[in-house]
Formats: C-alpha cells, structure tokens, sequence
C-alpha cells in the first residue's frame, strides 16, 4: 500500500491558488483591506486631532481609549470578511482537512474531515483535532474507476465510488453516500503524486 501523507504547507499554497481564482476573491479582500485601514486610521485621527487641539494629557488617555475600542469593530469585521473570503473561495477543498490519500493493491481511499468555516481546522491550524470518530472515507475500487485526471493540482476521480460519513452526533455507526466524481488538492508531504498514480493505475491519458 502507498500512503500520501497531508502536509499543512501545501494546503495553506494550494487554497491560496484555488481562492484567487474565484470571482469574489479581489472583492472580498479588498474589502477586508478597507475595513483594516479604517481600524488603523480611527485611532490615528483621534490622536491628530487631539494633538492639534493641545487636549490635556488625560482627555488624550481617554479618548485614545474610547479611539482603540471603536476601531476594534471594523477590525473584528474585516477579520470575519477575510476569513470568510478564504473559506468560501476555496470551497468545497477548503472544507477537506486532513486529507490521506491510500493506493490499495485493489482500491483507492482517501480519508478527509469536512470542517466549517468556523473551525482551526479550515485554516490548516496546527492545532486543529482531529477524532478518529468523525473521519470521512471516500473509497473505489480501481476495477471501477472510469478516468483520473489532474490538472491544477486537483485530482479527479470518476467512477463508482462510495463516502463513508459519521453521524452528527459522531456514533459509531457509518452511513454511506454514492458519487459518480470525487475531487481533491494534492496537498500532500510527497511531490511525485502524479507518477506514483500513473504506475499504481497504469493508465496515462489525462496526466
């Protein structure tokens, strides 16, 4: 069996890639831009003005006070837009965590953990969980893989596959989904993915 190892760095590049592609990404960042500057220049024009006004000492302590906790608001916003616009850009790979890849002497898996936009784990945070309890398995066997392509380091799979998932409540018990075509980055530790998957397949068409 051949195991692809996930690697932090390689996700963090390659969502960044995917993201900038998007229609919404320059809007979006732009906008996070906007509000970043105005939290920088709230407390920078208070502290003119009261400079300009020759304000006493502790009418200066209070309004730079008062300055820094107005300014926090279009800072926490633009953080959200930010985070957003890299979450939902990236999608649906920004929502794969985690993600193993396994070339089986008769099978593929690639095991993966669908997180939201709120989680560690969507940002590639070192230190993000992840339970063995809530892992999701996309598995085909290669006897029913139709074609396997790459191109921007994604991969795709066509073919009869199936996606073991969790409960909600993270259970023991596994349901399963079908899918005709599965998608996911080449995110990994280990760079000769494409090599490695033309001889374990055997087949070179779309590589």
């Amino acid at each position: 069996m051949i195991t692809f190892a996930p690697s932090l760095p390689a996700r963090k590049r390659l969502l960044k890639q995917v993201c900038k592609k998007h229609p919404q990404w320059n809007a979006r960042m732009a906008l996070s831009v906007i509000l970043f500057l105005l939290a920088a220049g709230i407390p920078a024009g208070f502290a003119g003005l009261l400079i300009w006004c020759h304000a006493a000492p502790a009418a200066i302590y209070g309004f730079m006070g008062a300055a820094v906790c107005v300014g926090c608001v279009p800072f926490i916003v633009g953080l959200s837009v930010r985070n957003t616009a890299k979450f939902k850009c990236g999608l649906p790979y920004s929502s794969y965590a985690n993600g193993t890849l396994l070339l089986k002497e008769d099978g593929l898996e690639y095991v993966f953990w669908q997180v939201g936009r709120g989680e560690p784990a969507a940002y590639s945070s070192k230190h993000a969980v992840y339970p063995e309890e809530s892992k999701f398995v996309y598995s085909i066997p290669k006897s029913g893989i139709g074609d396997i392509s790459i191109q921007d380091n994604v991969c795709t799979i066509t073919g009869k596959g199936r996606i073991q998932m969790p409960e909600s409540d993270f259970e023991d018990d596994l349901k399963e989904k079908y899918c005709n075509t599965f998608r996911f980055l080449l995110a990994f530790e280990q760079s000769d993915f494409s090599q490695t998957i033309q001889q374990w397949w055997g087949y070179r068409k779309n590589f």
